[in-house]
Order: C-alpha cells, then sequence, then structure tokens
C-alpha cells in the first residue's frame, strides 16, 4: 500500500477538480455507490443503501467515452510513479465517483466491503483512489481476500485533494461517505497485469477491450 502526497502538478489537480465540479460534467445516479441493483439483494442489511452518483470515462470491457481523453494520463501518471513497465500492465478502468454525507447512526463505519472484479482471486491488479478534493470519508482496506461475514480492518487512507492511493485490488474494500463535508470526490483507476487479465478472460471466455491509454 502507498500514499502518494502532491501527487500531480497542481494544475492539472485543480483541472481535474474544476471539471468534475462543472455544471457541464455529466454525472449519472447511483441507488447504491457500491453494488449494483442486481447484487442489492446480497448486501446485508445492516449496510443499507448509500445513494451517490459516478461517470466511467473508461471500462476495458465497453470501451471509452466521449470523456476518457480528459483523464487518460492518470493511467500513465500511477504506472511511472509505480515505476511499472507499461508492456505488463493494462488499464481496466477509470471510474469518477461522487460520494453524498451520510445520516446514517454513528456506528455504521463505512460502505459495503467489496472488491472490484468478479475474478479478483485470479488476476493480479492495482486498485489506486485518486481524491479530487478535501474531503472526511477513508477508504477502508481489510486483511480478506475472499467475502466474509465479518472484515478485519487493515489500513484507512483519509481524502486529501491531489492524493493517490494504491493497494493490492485483491483486498476487499470499502468508502466512506463524509460526515463534515459536502461531498466526497474521487476517481477510481484499475490496472491489471496483462498476462493474468488474459488468462481470466480465455477461462470466463469474456473479451476485454484491449485499447490501452
Amino acid at each position: 500500500m502507498k500514499e502518494f502526497r502532491n501527487f500531480l502538478p497542481i494544475s492539472l489537480a485543480n483541472e481535474i477538480h474544476d471539471k468534475l465540479t462543472s455544471n457541464t460534467f455529466p454525472w449519472f445516479w447511483l441507488d447504491d455507490v457500491t453494488v449494483s441493483p442486481e447484487e442489492r439483494h446480497e448486501v446485508p442489511d445492516f449496510y443499507g443503501s448509500q445513494p451517490g452518483m459516478h461517470h466511467t470515462p473508461y471500462c476495458e470491457t465497453s470501451g471509452p467515452s466521449h470523456f476518457f481523453g480528459d483523464f487518460q494520463f492518470l493511467y500513465h501518471y500511477i504506472l511511472d510513479a509505480m515505476e511499472l513497465d507499461y508492456n505488463d500492465w493494462m488499464l481496466s478502468r477509470i471510474r469518477c465517483g461522487l460520494n453524498f454525507p451520510t445520516f446514517r447512526e454513528k456506528h455504521f463505519l463505512h460502505n459495503q466491503p467489496h472488491v472490484d472484479f468478479p475474478e479478483s482471486e485470479q488476476v493480479d491488479h492495482y486498485t489506486c483512489l485518486y481524491y479530487v478534493n478535501n474531503s472526511d470519508g477513508p477508504t477502508v482496506v481489510f486483511e480478506e481476500k475472499k467475502e466474509s461475514p465479518k472484515y478485519t480492518i487493515k489500513y484507512k487512507c483519509d481524502p486529501e485533494k491531489n492524493k493517490l492511493f494504491v493497494f493490492d485490488g485483491k483486498h476487499y474494500h470499502a468508502s466512506s461517505c463524509p460526515a463534515r463535508h459536502d461531498a466526497r470526490l474521487a476517481i477510481t483507476i484499475n490496472i491489471i497485469e496483462r498476462k493474468s487479465r488474459l488468462k481470466s478472460a480465455e477461462r470466463t471466455n469474456v473479451k476485454p477491450f484491449l485499447r490501452v491509454a
């Protein structure tokens, strides 16, 4: 797990912030920021449902949105910061997320634990969180790499404008909603070890969209 403060040049950090908070950037409603409607019935009642907004500039299975070019450079900055070879790693997804303040009970500490890929155990990948604004609502990483009735906290990372947080995507993790700020803005960038992803695609018969940033 690594944290990179002041990750981008301040001009780029401000550019991303201004884009995501402008009245021209398209956000899309989510009934729950963590799970899809199809998975909603599988979530324990304790976690409830936490609405929010999202926009996915890039997904490997469906390709880019019109805004992909505005976020593509994040992938390159991450590979350089992590000293990863471009030939060995591929971009899987870029997802912008907006979490609203929570009004739940004080014992509610985080949203539903999850991994970003159903085949997470078979694919070597990093989950990278770029924090767009200053906010409370930490990202919580758990010890567990399999679904569990109880999770043990391994690490918490507090949002901070222009910070990048990188961890092994096989670990279950969860976002948190702000309690003292109006919104929590973060961008999730998923990068996958190319060899293991292609092997996984062969097993599942799902072909990734192989356009690499």
